[in-house]
């Protein structure tokens, strides 16, 4: 007895041998861990474009995407570090719009760019491997096992930690 799965097109054939089943079930979990490498630089992307502009309340390029701002003289945006030292802060506005758009709570998607912010940042060789797709299923589940160890370290040290967690990290 075949079963079809509810998201699957109807023009995907399933698999009939239990070979051909692992063989799509590792296909579909490559195209998964892909598709969250590509979120986890979209989060990054956008946090880039939504830096804390202080001193004139102006949003430069990209102000919110989903609202109209209007600008006060002397209004201020509150740039939130998210990331250890070394990565940019973010305007508080942007969490939420982001996190909104991608399904999650405004805790969830602050924690979320969080992640990503200290992958990019201070963790190059782990952000290599993720956006490469080296890294396989659960991407965001050890990226903020990595951001929590590794915040609150200095750049430095979190240069010389960053090895072993690296080695790990797919394990």
């Amino acid at each position: 007895m075949s079963t079809k799965a509810a998201a699957e097109p109807a023009s995907q054939a399933q698999p009939d041998t239990a070979a051909g089943v692992l063989a799509a079930a590792r296909a579909r979990r490559r195209s998964a861990d892909l598709a969250e490498a590509e979120l986890l630089a979209l989060a990054v992307e956008w946090a880039l474009m939504h830096p804390a502009h202080v001193g004139g309340g102006g949003h430069g390029e990209h102000g919110p995407a989903t609202y109209t701002w209007r600008s006060w003289a002397g209004v201020e945006d509150t740039g939130l570090a998210l990331a250890g030292d070394g990565a940019p802060t973010v305007a508080e506005y942007a969490i939420a719009e982001f996190a909104a758009a991608v399904g999650l709570g405004t805790g969830a998607g602050k924690a979320y760019l969080g992640q990503a912010l200290e992958l990019a940042y201070r963790l190059p060789k782990t952000w290599a491997r993720v956006t490469g797709g080296e890294l396989p299923a659960g991407i965001p589940i050890r990226a903020e096992q990595i951001q929590v160890r590794t915040q609150a370290h200095q750049l430095t040290r979190t240069a010389k930690t960053e090895g072993p967690l690296c080695r790990t990290a797919g394990a």
